[in-house]
């Protein structure tokens, strides 16, 4: 019941957001109030009904009820509230008006019983140095069947218990504290691995025991064999269809970062995986990955002590945790053994390495040790997290028009502040409850930063010929410790 009431709670709000995204862009566009209050109304007619017929399928699915199942998830999603709900959460980022008759139109325009022919665009973003990963585009069809199957699998597989990207779980702030607290409970060996091209090698198999008919995994939930690809780059005014990327008949700017085989690479692995960019996506990988954790631990059996072995996941980055290396190693060579022998497609591991909390570790862009004062357990953001903090401040002060060293700073600090304040889960050192931690060391660490991230930015103007700055203007920064 616990997963059932946490479901609604996750879906009103959902559906809330989406409603006020939308009101607001509507007034923007000038949609009459009166316009606006119909949509609010139909909204709260429509969730009711829609939230009941999903909490019928939880009780007729918690039964065993399964033929009875299949037809209140037929009539669901049949349903035009379905449809209509789906619909305004599909729509409520598109940046123009919509009154309740186009809403209306497009939930009818909906039909969750005949698999999607759509384009699906997918573009390269940056993941390592010389690395990319697709992401895709889904069009407002994709969206809507999205949110209709987040729905279904939310309301009858419970989310992953221990996956810091589930909502209302506290994100990765309260992974640092829990963390934490097993240091102090004993737990001093940790590994952090994480799966090879995860989206991408999950197959329909991977899904096997889910509540799911095999129809709706292979025409929803991954792309039809026979649905169009298309690579896009808007920026540099890019778009190759797969026909033309499989028969090389294209061509890209001069000097483009990608070539015919990162193109093809990522074509290949949209083609045969799941979307990175789909609404469910993250939600099915997830729920996925913790079954294959949760089966490999409970497999181990008398090999583990009655502490038994920690685990946190953001989706396919796991931390294991145990008192004893004994411990780790045997856990860790369970749930390899049973990533890469999946009968569906192995998932695989990339290279990691046991260690000490003694000697730390780097997880999901934060630094975990005991360095803090009097040896205490200290997160902060790693070296990577400060060299894209002085990348983006770079591109800051490019884009201004500012000519001193007073205003570059200004803007340095004004970025900065925000960004320190995204960085929950440091632990300030200097920091007491009640006191400002713009006055801690680790504020004293991000301004040392800021210096850094001058200089150098005044060096290079130098060296490319500005006239505006003096040698004299670059001085040695001065270094603390977080």
């Amino acid at each position: 019941m616990l997963e059932l009431q946490k479901f609604q709670k996750d879906l009103r709000e959902d559906v809330t957001n989406a409603l006020k995204q939308r009101l607001s862009t509507n007034e923007i566009y000038g949609v009459s109030e009166l316009e606006n209050s119909e949509i609010h109304s139909a909204v709260k007619r429509l969730f009711r009904k829609y939230e009941a017929s999903l909490v019928s399928m939880f009780f007729h699915f918690d039964c065993q009820r399964k033929i009875k199942l299949t037809k209140v998830r037929k009539r669901t999603l049949d349903s035009f509230a379905a449809r209509f709900i789906v619909a305004l959460r599909a729509t409520a980022k598109l940046n123009k008006a919509m009154r309740i008759e186009d809403i209306e139109v497009f939930a009818n325009d909906l039909d969750f019983s005949k698999p999607l022919n759509e384009p699906i665009f997918f573009s390269a973003l940056p993941s390592k140095p010389n690395s990319y990963r697709p992401i895709c585009s889904p069009s407002l069809k994709r969206r809507a069947n999205s949110y209709a199957l987040m729905d279904l699998f939310g309301v009858l597989v419970p989310d992953s218990p221990f996956d810091s990207t589930v909502r209302g779980a506290g994100g990765i702030s309260e992974t640092f504290q829990s963390l934490s607290k097993a240091v102090e409970q004993g737990y001093s060996y940790f590994v952090v691995i994480d799966v090879v091209n995860f989206f991408p090698s999950l197959r329909p198999g991977h899904l096997c025991g889910f509540p799911l008919s095999k129809w709706v995994v292979e025409n929803f939930i991954f792309p039809k064999p026979d649905a169009p690809m298309i690579f896009v780059d808007r920026d540099k005014h890019v778009r190759v269809s797969e026909g033309d990327i499989m028969r090389d008949e294209y061509s890209l700017p001069v000097d483009y970062h990608l070539n015919g085989d990162d193109i093809r690479s990522m074509l290949k692995k949209v083609r045969q995986g799941l979307l990175q960019g789909d609404v469910h996506a993250p939600r099915i990988a997830r729920t996925v990955l913790a079954r294959e954790v949760r089966l490999a631990v409970d497999e181990m059996g008398d090999a583990v002590s009655h502490q038994g072995i920690a685990v946190s996941s953001h989706l396919d980055d796991i931390l294991l945790g145990a008192p004893s290396l004994l411990e780790l190693q045997a856990a860790l060579k369970a749930l390899k053994s049973k990533l890469e022998k999946h009968p569906a497609g192995p998932l695989e591991l990339h290279e990691h390495e046991v260690v000490h909390i003694k000697q730390g570790f780097e997880y999901v862009g934060y630094r975990v040790d005991l360095s803090g004062p009097n040896g205490r357990f200290h997160v902060r953001p790693t070296r990577k997290a400060f060299l894209k903090f002085g990348e983006k401040l770079f591109k800051r002060w490019e884009g201004s028009t500012v000519f001193t060293k007073h205003e570059l700073r200004e803007i340095a600090h004004s970025y900065a502040r925000h960004w320190f304040a995204s960085q929950n889960a440091w632990t300030h050192i200097g920091f007491n409850k009640g006191f400002d931690i713009y006055q801690t060391h680790s504020w004293r660490y991000v301004e040392t930063e800021i210096e850094i991230c001058l200089q150098n930015f005044i060096r290079k103007e130098i060296e490319e010929g500005s006239s505006w700055w003096h040698p004299d203007d670059v001085g040695e920064p001065m270094y603390t410790e977080m």
